[in-house]
């Protein structure tokens, strides 16, 4: 539907994968479509900056730059990344992030609740959409990763992902052409394209009480 914002590959099963285990998941290769767009917005964290009205732009996204008629002269270099990668929650933690997330809403925290409505697939919150309040939404990180918008977790980089249920459930998405740090206008240059990755049961991982952690070239 038009709602859906992120658009996942997944839940991928990972073969001999056990709950409590920690997978590596390094990006092989990312190649980009051929046409992106930026949406500077209130939504941005940095809107209150920002002197103009708000702005959609498309960008021709070639192998090496994104340009724009919208912004003559102005070349972005390629610098692709997938903005969610993550494993699936398993059932403790789902109850505890929903429990925190309600209680952060009723304090006027800025939360997205769970909805039915632009969840894909739908069955997955019930029949027709009849248990919304067990549908995540997509636009927080957490500790099964998600949406960290890191610019630096790019070809060459192994993100380390905590299993919470047998199989892990691998999913990435939400692909960017460049980005700064973080999605401060309201997106990046939000795009579609094609990456391989490779996924790894780690011996001795580290320490994710915290969170994932990524290590790779940092360009």
């Amino acid at each position: 539907g038009t709602g859906i914002v992120h658009a996942l590959t997944g839940p991928v099963f990972i073969n001999g994968a056990e709950a409590g285990d920690v997978i590596a998941v390094t990006i092989q290769s990312m190649a980009p479509a051929r046409v992106g767009w930026t949406e500077a917005s209130p939504f941005g964290f940095a809107w209150d900056e920002l002197d103009i009205d708000q702005r959609f732009i498309v960008w021709r996204l070639g192998e090496d730059y994104a340009v724009s008629d919208a912004l003559p002269g102005v070349r972005i270099p390629n610098a692709s990344f997938p903005g969610v990668v993550t494993t699936l929650p398993g059932p403790d933690l789902l109850a505890d992030v929903l429990a925190r997330e309600q209680q952060l809403l009723k304090a006027g925290g800025a939360v997205l609740p769970p909805a039915a409505v632009e969840a894909e697939p739908a069955e997955l919150c019930g029949p027709d959409g009849s248990k919304p309040g067990e549908c995540l939404r997509t636009v927080p990180p957490r500790e099964h990763g998600g949406n960290m918008d890191i610019r630096y977790i790019t070809t060459g980089t192994t993100v380390y992902l905590p299993c919470f249920i047998d199989g892990c459930g691998l999913a990435v998405g939400d692909f960017h052409y460049a980005q700064g740090d973080g999605e401060v206008a309201g997106t990046a240059i939000e795009m579609g394209g094609r990456m391989t990755v490779t996924a790894r049961i780690v011996d001795n991982p580290p320490d994710l009480r915290h969170g994932p952690h990524y290590e790779g070239p940092a360009t």
